[in-house]
């Protein structure tokens, strides 16, 4: 279990929040090394929030991470203040749209830390240390031609 494992999650929603279109996206790296990266449609409508997008993000990671049985340090990375400090048991749950995603967060988090003898930590990150990932998750929404007004993009962000 030498080895350090390295997630990154983000996630967007648009053009409005609750009720648009959610995205994320995703990164790992094992000793440094990009050994994956990812991107996925959470859905739209009136129970997609940011908070399920990120959420489902978080979800996406470490899913990942289990399911090809990667064991080490592991640090799971994002900017979203309320995933990162819900699952560190800073914050407590006040229920919403993201509810059950926070569900399967608590419970992924769980049996990833049984695979590595408690060896996860999670960290927040400003949204400017998260570019990679939110890059992924905007590319989603773009390709669906989605218009972007809650994060205006300059024409030449792509």
């Amino acid at each position: 279990m030498g080895q350090l494992i390295e997630a990154w999650f983000d996630a967007v929603t648009e053009p409005v929040n609750p009720g648009g279109h959610g995205a994320w996206g995703i990164l790992v790296k094992v000793d440094g090394k990009k050994v994956h990266e990812g991107a996925g449609y959470v859905g739209n409508g009136p129970q997609i929030s940011n908070n399920v997008s990120e959420y489902s993000g978080f979800n996406a990671a470490v899913d990942w991470i289990l399911n090809k049985n990667l064991l080490g340090v592991t640090i799971i990375r994002g900017d979203s203040k309320l995933v990162i400090k819900q699952l560190s048991g800073e914050w407590k749950i006040n229920g919403g749209l993201y509810l059950p995603y926070y569900y399967k967060a608590s419970h992924l988090l769980a049996v990833l830390k049984e695979r590595t003898g408690n060896n996860v930590s999670l960290q927040w990150i400003s949204r400017n240390d998260n570019g990679e990932c939110d890059k992924l998750s905007k590319n989603v929404l773009r390709r669906m031609g989605i218009k972007f007004r809650l994060q205006p993009e300059a024409s030449n962000d792509n």
